[in-house]
């Protein structure tokens, strides 16, 4: 009988060697190359709208096709379009073409878009009635409204960022302030990502470890909200991905067992690039959720050491506890933002030498906005005239974001460029 170490090398080296082959597989294959003879070309065809329309303020992008052949389409912004629906369309298909630095070819191709199309001819033929994409279409109305509810709740600026953390929605922010939250190193809190679902996850539990919950009730409680918001938000496939992550970490602390939780978390790694090897090297989101988790089994231990040593001065039970739970916050918001800011500098050449200061006066803001904008929505979906006074407290924790965004990136030095 093998020993069971001796298995267990056994099994990972079967794993690795699957991977290696999936990963040939996937990229012995050159999109360039495969649908070059198709570049350019007229073409007429009937297809099916597969995910939420990208609408911008003149017009809209769609992902349309089947599982394994998509084109994203540049259209009208009216009318609107929904997954499920089925459009005829009459135009030219384009390659994507790199932009800058940025392989948009190999970033479409992860998720099996090959080709984009600008402006072609296309209408509504039908529907599919399939439950799959009557429960998108539902999801995308419920958001729409939820959306009009913090629009009725909030005035601008402040309704476009609480749209943008907890909805999802990707253009509700304007570039300026985009621009600045990258600068003092907050992008992160502001799109729904990996990093984003993988903190929030670490953020919830220790909310509710700090409000005294058991770890089991800390654990179902988080699973649960992550779960929710996640379905509220569409179901995006780089939320999903983190929400699986996020569980696995939450479920690591449950057992009482995080650092050995690694091997979980590899395994799941694993299953994902099987399932689609283009995420390691084309899907940052991916890339921050997988590194976060990381840094909050290797890193977090090593800070939680020294906090450890701060909070057991504290002569106070009540105060020791409540600052254990506050250091962890710290913690998690430091171990994230070390292991992020080598991707962040190398796809978007620029690291934010301002981002721990910037993080360390907003992450508990993040932690209270998500749960005061999430109440309010909740209730105010119920009684939308109560809107107003229900986001009273979201509208200043927003507003001190913006505040405290607007004075960090003036800070002389706040960034560094590589470009």
């Amino acid at each position: 009988m093998l020993k069971i170490r001796t298995k267990e090398k056994l099994f990972w080296l079967f794993i690795l060697i699957v991977l290696a082959i999936r990963f040939y597989l996937a990229y012995s294959i050159d999109p360039n190359k495969k649908f070059a003879n198709l570049d350019g070309k007229n073409f007429t065809t009937t297809a099916l709208v597969r995910e939420e329309a990208d609408v911008r303020d003149s017009y809209q992008k769609l992902i349309v096709g089947t599982n394994e052949f998509k084109i994203l389409l540049t259209v009208d912004k009216y009318p609107e379009y929904f997954p499920g629906d089925i459009i005829s369309i009459s135009g030219r298909a384009k390659l994507p073409e790199k932009i800058e630095d940025f392989d948009y070819l190999a970033y479409l191709a992860k998720d099996k878009i090959y080709f984009l199309s600008y402006y072609p001819k296309i209408s509504k033929i039908g529907e599919n009635k399939k439950f799959i994409w009557r429960f998108k279409r539902g999801l995308i109305n419920l958001k729409n409204y939820a959306a009009s509810i913090v629009n009725l709740g909030l005035p601008e600026p402040e309704s476009g960022l609480a749209n943008a953390l907890v909805l999802g929605y990707k253009h509700t922010v304007s570039a300026a302030d985009l621009d600045k939250f990258s600068l003092i190193g907050i992008s992160h809190l502001i799109a729904i990502s990996g990093s984003h679902i993988t903190l929030l996850a670490a953020i919830i539990d220790s909310i509710f470890l700090f409000l005294s919950f058991s770890r089991r009730q800390s654990f179902f409680a988080s699973l649960l909200l992550l779960t929710a918001y996640v379905v509220l938000t569409g179901c995006q496939s780089p939320a999903v991905r983190a929400l699986v992550m996020g569980a696995l970490l939450l479920y690591g602390k449950y057992i009482g067992r995080l650092g050995r939780i690694d091997r979980i978390l590899f395994f799941a790694l694993a299953m994902m690039l099987l399932y689609n090897p283009r995420y390691l090297i084309s899907d940052i989101g991916f890339q921050l959720s997988f590194l976060a988790i990381i840094a909050l089994i290797y890193i977090c231990p090593i800070f939680k050491k020294i906090s450890d040593k701060m909070v057991v001065k504290i002569k106070n039970n009540f105060w020791q506890t409540k600052m254990a739970a506050i250091f962890e916050i710290f913690n998690v918001s430091v171990a994230c933002q070390i292991v992020s800011a080598p991707i962040l500098a190398l796809n978007f050449g620029r690291v934010s030498l301002i981002a721990p200061l910037a993080n360390i006066l907003i992450i508990w803001v993040f932690a209270l906005l998500m749960i005061f904008v999430l109440a309010a929505l909740v209730t105010a979906m119920i009684y939308p005239p109560l809107a107003p006074l229900l986001f009273l407290p979201s509208y200043f924790l927003l507003k001190y974001i913006f505040i405290l965004t607007n004075f960090l990136s003036l800070i002389p030095g706040a960034a560094f460029s590589f470009k």
